[in-house]
Parts: C-alpha cells; structure tokens; sequence
C-alpha cells in the first residue's frame, strides 16, 4: 500500500515538472506547474506520514533527490518538509534515528532540506545527528552548514564535539584556504573541542601560514 501512494505521489509530480527558458533560451531552469498536478499530492503525502511513517521518509528522500532540481516554490515540497519537521518533533527514538542516517546521501552530500526538518527533533538527538552528519559529510560547504547549526545548540546547553567531530574542525583549521575560515574553526575547537582541540590548536599557533590566525591560536592556547 505504501509502496503504491509514493509511486503516485512521484509519478504526478513528475507530471508536473517541466523546463523553462528565459530570453532567447540561453537560460534555463526546471520549475514544477502547479496546475500539471492530475492528483492531491499534498493529501497524499499527508496520509502516508499518518499512516506508515517509515514509509513517508522514504518516500520524501525519493522525491527530493529527484526534484533537486527544481527552483521555483512548489506546494508539495514545502508540505513534505513540514510533515517530516512534525515527525522529527514528536521524539520517536527509532524514527529519530531513520532520520538522522539519511541526513548525508549515497554522494556524501548533506540533505539540507532534511536538517532544516531534523533541528525540530529534541536537542541532544539533533545535535548528536547533526554531529554524525558532519563527520560523514564530505563537501566542506556543508561542513560550515552543519557547524552553523551545531554551535548554537552546544554553547545553549554546554556541550562539547565528541572526538570525531573535532578532528574535522582540526581539517578545517589546518587546510581551509582562507586565513579567516582557518580561524573560525580554531574558535570552534577552543570554544567546543575539548581537552581534544589543545595540539591542534598548538599546531596552528606555531605553523600557520598567518601571523593573526597564530596569534588568536596562542591566545586560545593561554
């Protein structure tokens, strides 16, 4: 059954896809027409969260992977990200858990849109999450998303990276091209590194390429 209403859910959609072209067709974009849509994608998927919440993740991985594209509003996407914030903010561990492994995909690219839904779950499950995600991630733009959202939620309730975690801060601080980004993570690791971040932060004091990157390493240090 809920095999069937996904394979609904994605074939009206894809109905309802189409590209557009702007000018004299130099540029294009993939847009979704609301008027294409043969069913109640919405209703649908609104059902199948009710129904078999197992079942809805999956189908909301397979349809955003397969809409990435898409980059105008679209009324079916926007619902299936807040039924999966709704599911994430009802504190099912086992659920929980579906969604946290899903939050990097098969490339090692961040799943934004899942993230956006998972921050709704219970702070330490996210935060562990997002955790898990950041060390698994592999794009260094999605390393600085996921710490964007991981350091409000540590400095709140005083939490720390587990091991894993910093060592990717320790990367970013050693190999980020930009003296600036460098220092953001050296901030990061002194702030919420542990007992851990002290030789990485002892590294960058003594051999970073920047005088003022190894000046703030050594007032962390101190």
């Amino acid at each position: 059954m809920a095999a069937n209403v996904t394979d609904r859910i994605l074939q009206d959609c894809r109905g309802a896809v189409g590209e557009v072209r702007f000018g004299f067709g130099s540029k294009r974009q993939v847009w979704a027409f609301e008027e294409r849509h043969q069913l109640d994608a919405s209703a649908l998927a609104e059902g199948l969260a009710r129904e078999d919440t197992a079942a809805f993740l999956d189908m909301a991985v397979a349809f955003h992977d397969e809409f990435a594209a898409v980059s105008n509003s679209w009324r079916v996407r926007d619902r299936i990200q807040a039924l999966a914030a709704e599911l994430c903010s009802r504190g099912d561990g086992e659920l929980l858990e579906r969604f946290a492994a899903a939050l990097v995909d098969g490339h090692l690219a961040v799943r934004h849109w899942l993230v956006a839904a998972f921050v709704a779950g219970p702070p330490m499950v996210v935060f562990r999450g997002l955790e898990a995600a950041l060390v698994r991630a592999y794009v260094t733009q999605d390393h600085w998303a996921l710490l964007a959202r991981l350091r409000p939620l540590a400095e709140a309730h005083g939490w720390v990276f587990d091991v894993a975690a910093a060592h990717v801060l320790a990367e970013l601080a050693q190999f980020s091209a930009r003296p600036e980004d460098r220092g953001l993570a050296l901030d990061l690791l002194a702030r919420l590194g542990g007992p851990a971040a002290v030789p990485d932060l002892a590294r960058a004091a003594s051999g970073d390429a920047d005088p003022e990157v190894r000046a703030q390493a050594a007032r962390f240090l101190a």
